[in-house]
């Protein structure tokens, strides 16, 4: 290994010392750490790119078939810091060829919203830009109309009188 990004991670911290982790990131020519506050393993990179704290970056994630949640910063940056996507952009960019084709955008907003375009399309509205919106302002979209519909199948009145009544039994 020439190159190490660490990103959400300390792994000197969350694993065994045993293991001999350290040793191992000593071993790295170039170690870059993306972490947002100074850790254990950030202190072993020869770079440090602070990283937004999740209330500061975009983001989207799928926790469950039909839902689509989509994550804006709901503050400003508190201090010198870059999202760790943007970086990737960046760096895409500096490399050229391949890697700066695949991400044509100037940062992960765009390429965010480059993705849901693509995957969404023409929504029902006709209008991306009134659906991206939407999706802002609601926090993702959901094409399940009932979420806990399987929830509900697989849970009965019994069951649920049977789970109250367990812990009288112990």
């Amino acid at each position: 290994v020439d190159v190490l990004l660490i990103h959400g991670a300390n792994p000197l911290h969350n694993l065994p010392q045993e293991l001999g982790i350290a040793e191992a990131i000593r071993k790295v020519p170039f170690v870059a750490s993306l972490s947002s506050y100074p850790d254990e393993t950030s202190e072993l990179a020869h770079l440090i790119l602070p990283d937004h704290t999740p209330l500061e970056q975009w983001g989207d994630y799928r926790p469950a078939p039909g839902v689509h949640s989509l994550q804006q910063p709901s503050m400003n940056p508190v201090v010198d810091s870059r999202q760790s996507a943007d970086v990737l952009i960046g760096v895409s960019k500096l490399l050229g060829g391949k890697p700066a084709a695949a991400f044509p955008q100037e940062n992960f907003q765009t390429y965010l919203k480059d993705s849901w375009r693509e995957e969404y399309g023409k929504p029902a509205t006709g209008d991306f830009e009134v659906f991206w919106t939407e999706s802002l302002r609601r926090g993702g979209n959901w094409t399940q109309q009932e979420p806990l519909a399987a929830v509900k199948e697989t849970l009965s009145l019994s069951a649920l009188n049977g789970i109250a009544a367990a812990p009288s039994q112990i």
